[in-house]
């Protein structure tokens, strides 16, 4: 996650050390900051809780939202974190998200809300979700924001000023997991969600970066095919 210094913060993952239990690596809660001025790295303070594959979103104070994630024990995580990188220190969120997600996306909007949508809940069963949420950092509290209509894990977000794009991703759909290729945009002067440009084909776990231009620039991931080297641009 850059930061309003331009240093970048790391935090979460997992660790060499595997759980006896579970057989599944440590999560770990450590965070560090990366100086491209200096090409230094340098530990910070901890997160309250390990996880990993979580979403860390800059918020428009300059404090980060970490959302999401799971544990070695397979639980994923509700309760969200606040960095504050001038006293480097972390405060849970007054309420937690509706569910924990891990494999879901984060965007902040226009309005300073951040959004996150989609993903997986492990526990206590295994939910591919469909549905999305917010957080008001004026109020410190999370709240519903409807369904993308297909439940998906991986997806593209993308904030887009008053607007939310959730493209591709993976789906559950009976026993068939197809790869996505269409998209829902989220309007959040009026709460709802239409159709958005699909992408050419199906995309899990593609990055994503808006450009100057508005246009949405999508590379990697994986297809049908398997891996993919590709790029493609996705105008909104």
């Amino acid at each position: 996650m850059l930061l309003e210094t331009g240093k970048v913060l790391v935090v979460g993952g997992a660790t060499s050390e595997v759980d006896a239990q579970s057989g599944v690596a440590r999560a770990t809660s450590s965070a560090e900051l990366f100086d491209p001025g200096t090409g230094a790295w340098a530990e910070v303070a901890p997160m309250k809780a390990p996880r990993f594959l979580p979403q860390a979103t800059l918020l428009a104070d300059g404090k980060v939202l970490v959302t999401g994630g799971g544990d070695e024990r397979w639980n994923t995580i509700a309760q969200t974190e606040l960095y504050d990188p001038a006293a480097n220190s972390w405060r849970t969120v007054a309420t937690p998200a509706s569910a924990g997600r891990i494999y879901h996306g984060a965007a902040r909007l226009a309005s300073g809300n951040v959004f996150i949508a989609c993903g997986r809940t492990w526990t206590p069963n295994d939910v591919w979700r469909s549905d999305a949420e917010f957080y008001d950092p004026t109020k410190d509290q999370w709240f519903p924001a409807g369904g993308t209509g297909s439940s998906r894990t991986a997806p593209v977000v993308v904030g887009l000023g008053e607007h939310l794009l959730v493209a591709g991703g993976q789906s559950r759909q009976g026993n068939d997991f197809p790869l996505l290729d269409d998209a829902r945009v989220y309007d959040e002067t009026t709460g709802q969600w239409a159709a958005g440009p699909a992408l050419a084909y199906g995309r899990l776990a593609a990055a994503s970066v808006l450009l100057p231009s508005g246009d949405i620039l999508v590379c990697g991931g994986f297809s049908e095919e398997g891996g993919e080297n590709t790029c493609e641009l996705s105008s909104h």
